[in-house]
């Protein structure tokens, strides 16, 4: 006895109970769903038949979107009917942020060097990008999920700030600072278990010749000395005044001699009555 299978004519969205429609933002505009053929499909009792679909939103950013069946499988008693398949339409997708970690590095500079001008400043160093002093903890679903991060305008979600300070040879703790701002509707969500880290300064690096290349001699604020091949002779009693070159990277000489019987710091290089030197 051959028994005719049921025809269940044609299966529309209304026919269809889906599953919640959520997912995190992953850089795609498609996504996959299940769902199920409910009464209004006409089932025999006892019967089931699932959906499985590959759904597509006209964007993959964060919002509720409407969607369309872009493929359409079905699972279960199909054998027991004959149907057509009229589902263009799929349920609205809601698609929420993406959370990720974030931390601040630590960072090190010399003393003197540009770096630390702009900390001096108050200023997150220039030769620094934003991504340079930021660990991501990310874990991304999709190359499109990828490839998105890579090219967000970092300053648009978080800051960086310098506390102005005088930043001396050292370890300066919580001195860099990081803001998470609000941004509505993004695509990320940033979180962070501590919003300060440490700058180390660490002893100036350049040579003593490339210091002294820096400063020159100011013959208006010297005393008895004379010059002669390129060397500077100062007289006991003398004095020879000392100007920094703009290039320097400092903002005042400060020298103090280590063998004329002197111990102050001073932009004066001093002879006493009792010793002959030059320079």
């Amino acid at each position: 006895m051959n028994v005719a299978k049921k025809n269940l004519g044609k299966i529309n969205s209304s026919m269809i109970d889906w599953e919640k429609a959520e997912k995190t933002f992953d850089g795609k505009d498609e996504m996959k769903l299940k769902g199920v053929l409910n009464s209004k499909a006409g089932l025999k009792s006892g019967d089931e038949i699932k959906v499985s679909a590959t759904l597509k939103t006209n964007t993959s950013s964060v919002g509720t979107h409407e969607s369309q069946v872009k493929k359409l499988d079905f699972l279960g008693n199909t054998s027991n009917y004959t149907y057509e398949v009229d589902v263009d339409k799929g349920p609205d997708v809601t698609i929420t942020a993406k959370n990720y970690k974030v931390s601040l590095k630590d960072i090190s500079v010399p003393y003197g060097s540009q770096e630390w001008k702009d900390l001096v400043a108050g200023k997150v160093p220039e030769s620094y990008k934003l991504k340079d002093i930021l660990d991501f903890q990310t874990n991304f679903d999709s190359e499109e999920e990828k490839t998105y991060f890579e090219n967000l305008d970092i300053k648009d979600f978080l800051e960086v700030s310098v506390k102005k300070d005088k930043y001396m040879v050292g370890e300066v703790k919580d001195s860099l600072t990081l803001t998470i701002k609000d941004v509505p509707n993004g695509n990320f969500k940033f979180a962070a278990d501590k919003l300060t880290a440490n700058i180390t300064i660490k002893e100036d690096e350049r040579s003593s010749e490339n210091l002294w290349s820096h400063i020159s001699i100011d013959n208006d604020s010297s005393k008895n000395i004379y010059q002669k091949d390129g060397v500077t002779f100062i007289k006991p009693g003398g004095y020879i005044g000392l100007n920094l070159q703009e290039d320097s990277g400092y903002n005042k000489v400060n020298i103090r001699t280590t063998n004329l019987g002197t111990n102050e710091y001073s932009d004066k290089i001093t002879i006493p009555e009792t010793v002959v030197s030059k320079m």
